[in-house]
């Protein structure tokens, strides 16, 4: 059996990449050994098989997207729904693809602050009092990566209409979330060939310390590599 990590060994980030060996390694990678969860409370309604991972408060941020080249045709009805700038006279045009490229494109990075986040196997959710719910199912995400230490990147086509959002979630979690998205739908990602989703020399740092932790970044590279 994996015993949980023992907080005193390490400090608080270096105890939650820990775990997130454990968990990605005993439950997604076939390492023999069970992984014993805290008990955690969280809001979220769990769906059966579902588990609670993590639990903690984080920062989430949306981040303002890249528009689409104006000169591209595909751009052209995607803005306002027509085939060709002809259709219409040029003014309307301009007009119509000014209001909609506002709309959808010319939105700022917005911090929503501090919130509780919920991490499972299925899904990411980050909950604030008073505020709606924001949540992203793995299956959902298009493009992630881990832009700094605790800070993951994710983007999904989930938005009004299939458009683009792009979120970031500031947590001691961030390498658990792009381990659980990445080791089922990207395998193909560059940080799991390499092994930089996790800092280097972190399990031989482990071992110094006398809590070995599982192989999950071999383990990872494996799949990525076959």
């Amino acid at each position: 059996m994996i015993r949980m990590v023992n907080w005193g060994v390490f400090n608080p980030f270096e105890a939650r990449l820990w775990q997130t060996c454990q968990i990605i390694a005993v439950r997604f990678l076939r390492h023999p050994g069970t992984v014993d969860l805290p008990q955690l409370a969280s809001m979220l309604s769990l769906v059966q098989g579902e588990h609670l991972l993590a639990v903690e408060p984080a920062r989430m941020r949306w981040l303002k997207s890249k528009a689409p080249s104006p000169y591209e045709r595909a751009t052209y009805r995607d803005a306002i729904g027509i085939d060709s700038v002809n259709d219409i006279k040029y003014a309307q045009f301009g007009l119509a693809m000014t209001d909609e490229m506002s709309r959808h494109y010319a939105k700022k990075d917005r911090d929503l602050g501090q919130g509780m986040l919920t991490v499972t196997e299925a899904r990411v959710a980050f909950e604030r009092p008073g505020k709606r719910r924001e949540q992203i199912c793995y299956e959902e995400i298009t493009r992630i990566d881990l832009v700094a230490e605790g800070v993951v990147e994710i983007e999904t086509n989930t938005g009004t209409g299939g458009s683009r959002i792009v979120v970031e979630f500031h947590t001691p979690w961030a390498s658990l979330i792009f381990a659980l998205a990445a080791v089922r739908f990207f395998q193909r990602h560059p940080r799991l060939l390499s092994g930089q989703w996790l800092p280097p020399g972190f399990e031989e740092y482990c071992e110094r310390l006398g809590q070995p932790c599982a192989p999950a970044r071999r383990l990872a590279m494996g799949i990525a590599g076959s």
